[in-house]
């Protein structure tokens, strides 16, 4: 039976039977989200953290967590769209943490985390430059450069060079 849960912000959502479980990992503000605990809340959990991530009424620091846990999950042709929609859309926290998630895709990311790097918004500059240093390939090192090559910000400059460097 699906019901609904205070989220303690004012924010009710349905429930799956995961969903109380799924939040208590998302309310953890101080400990980040590791394969672990997401394999920890067994089947189930990748669509819950699917739809968490999606409900506009969840407050935005629980859905950029749950887009965080994506990337601990299988990587579903659902969770990669998710993932690219929440990558362009108008939301900066869930964009940043989009850009991170992709990181298992590797190459496949590429493209669209090009898109990232072209952003006006800095910060998500800075995610798509630490993702594409994360994934580490000699296509995410052209990407890099590529971008490095055009920067302005020094922040952004910042995190293309040590991106390059960590690979």
């Amino acid at each position: 039976m699906i019901g609904a849960i205070w989220l303690g912000l004012g924010a009710v959502a349905a429930a799956g039977p995961l969903r109380e479980p799924v939040m208590t990992l998302l309310n953890s503000h101080e400990e980040p989200i590791d394969a672990g605990s997401v394999k920890a809340l067994g089947r189930g959990a990748a669509a819950e953290l699917l739809e968490i991530s999606q409900d506009p009424a969840v407050p935005p620091t629980r859905r950029a967590r749950a887009i965080t846990a994506l990337s601990h999950v299988d990587m579903t042709t659902e969770i990669r769209n998710a993932l690219t929609t929440h990558l362009r859309s108008s939301e900066p926290l869930l964009q940043r943490h989009a850009a991170r998630s992709l990181v298992p895709l590797g190459d496949a990311a590429i493209d669209d985390l090009n898109l990232a790097l072209a952003s006006d918004d800095v910060q998500l500059r800075i995610a798509a430059a630490e993702a594409l240093g994360r994934i580490g390939t000699t296509r995410s090192a052209r990407a890099l450069r590529n971008r490095l090559a055009r920067e302005t910000h020094p922040l952004a400059k910042d995190a293309l060079t040590t991106a390059l460097e960590a690979r």
